[in-house]
């Protein structure tokens, strides 16, 4: 099945809702605005987010999004976790199930959260309390409070990148830092 087939299939269902006229209604859109979608094979992005549904989500719809998220081929985003592309494509096709190992490999890459990777539970970016241990706890709780929405929202772009954009972000800011405080004295 094409990708546009699958992802109007997963809006529908997401929305609890069989037939293009209930769609309609729900997103408040008309008929000719699915039209233009199925002519274009496109399903516009925001509505994407009624598809990944972190609570609703099987474990190759996370994988799937994590991939698409990484703006990486499969083929590309396997050979960055250093994973066996027939594996991935199992996964997806839900063949197969994500190993604890595969989790790893994607927190290590991209900072997703193993168990949101392996049981769709707990945040999905951001480690909890429960997922840290000792001093780790008593830092996140107190970045966490003190984070307000903007903040967040970079974070969870910045997960989203490669390493080598995150690497380049993390001394361009420091470069930054470092100047203000230099203009400071």
């Amino acid at each position: 099945m094409e990708k546009f087939k699958e992802d109007f299939k997963a809006l529908k269902q997401a929305l609890n809702v069989d037939k293009d006229n209930e769609l309609c209604k729900i997103l408040n859109i008309t008929y000719s605005a699915i039209d233009g979608w199925k002519r274009r094979k496109k399903l516009p992005i925001k509505y994407e987010k009624y598809i990944y549904n972190k609570k609703t989500m099987n474990e190759h719809q996370r994988l799937k999004y994590i991939v698409d998220n990484s703006n990486l081929s499969l083929s590309q985003f396997a050979l960055k976790i250093e994973a066996n592309l027939d594996t991935l494509k199992a996964i997806i096709s839900g063949k197969q199930k994500i190993s604890p190992e595969l989790a790893k490999q994607i927190d290590d890459n991209y900072l997703y959260n193993p168990n949101w990777v392996l049981y769709g539970k707990g945040n999905m970016y951001v480690k909890t309390s429960s997922d840290l241990t000792g001093d780790q706890t008593k830092l996140n709780s107190q970045y966490q409070a003190t984070l307000n929405t903007y903040e967040n929202e970079i974070i969870e772009a910045y997960r989203k990148l490669t390493y080598k954009k995150r690497e380049y972000y993390y001394f361009k800011i420091k470069s930054d830092v470092l100047e203000e405080e230099f203009r400071e004295m």
